[in-house]
């Protein structure tokens, strides 16, 4: 399952921190003069 956040980048950053943590794959959609998708795709195992 794929969760999406759509946000300032600096709270998605927190908010991916803490979904992943719960082991979620997680989308960021951040405002960065328009809205961008910045994909982090990291292993469960915390790289």
């Amino acid at each position: 399952m794929k969760t999406t956040i759509y946000t300032d980048l600096e709270q998605a950053e927190i908010r991916a921190d803490a979904l992943e943590a719960a082991g979620l794959d997680v989308e960021i959609v951040a405002r960065t003069g328009g809205w961008e998708v910045v994909r982090r795709e990291r292993d469960l195992r915390g790289y």
